[in-house]
C-alpha cells in the first residue's frame, strides 16, 4: 500500500488516528474500553458516523470509568471482575438513557447526558438500579 503522507501532515494516513496529535491521554490504547462503549452508545442512540469520539468525550468517559473502578476496589470486588462489572454498568446506563421516552422523543440522546460529570453518571446508575425505565413503561 502506498504511503499517503502529505508534506503538511506528519505521519502516514493509511492508519488514521481518531484524535489529532496531542497528549497521550487523549489517545485510546488497544485495551481501552471506552471506544467500544462509545460504539455501543452510537448503535443504541442511532448516531451517524459523524458523531465522533472526540478527545473531550474520551476524557469524560475515562474519568467516569476510573471513578467506578475505584468504587469497585473500595467495595472489595475481585480485581479480575472489575472490568466486567464496570463495563456492564456503562452498558446499563446507556440502555437506561436510550430507553427513556423523554430523552428519546426530545432528542436528548447525547454522550454528555451520561458522562459529563460524576453526579450525572451516578444519577443514571441509580435510575437503572431502581428499575426506573421499567416502572415508567409499565404505567
Amino acid at each position: 500500500m502506498a504511503n499517503l503522507a502529505h508534506p503538511q501532515i506528519e505521519g502516514n494516513l493509511t492508519s488514521p488516528s481518531l484524535f489529532p496529535p496531542g497528549t497521550e491521554q487523549d489517545n485510546p490504547t488497544p485495551d481501552d474500553p471506552i471506544p467500544k462503549v462509545f460504539s455501543y452508545f452510537c448503535e443504541q442512540a442511532g448516531k451517524t458516523k459523524h458523531y465522533r469520539l472526540t478527545a473531550k468525550r474520551l476524557r469524560m468517559a475515562r474519568k467516569r470509568w476510573n471513578e467506578e473502578v475505584k468504587a469497585e476496589i473500595t467495595d472489595n470486588t475481585p480485581r479480575e471482575q472489575i472490568r466486567r462489572v464496570v463495563g456492564m454498568r456503562f452498558k446499563h446506563v446507556i440502555d437506561e438513557l436510550c430507553d427513556s421516552k423523554f430523552h428519546r422523543d426530545g432528542g436528548y440522546l447525547e454522550w454528555e447526558q451520561i458522562f459529563n460529570s460524576e453526579d450525572r453518571f451516578t444519577k443514571w446508575v441509580d435510575r437503572y438500579e431502581n428499575g426506573y425505565s421499567q416502572r415508567k413503561d409499565a404505567r
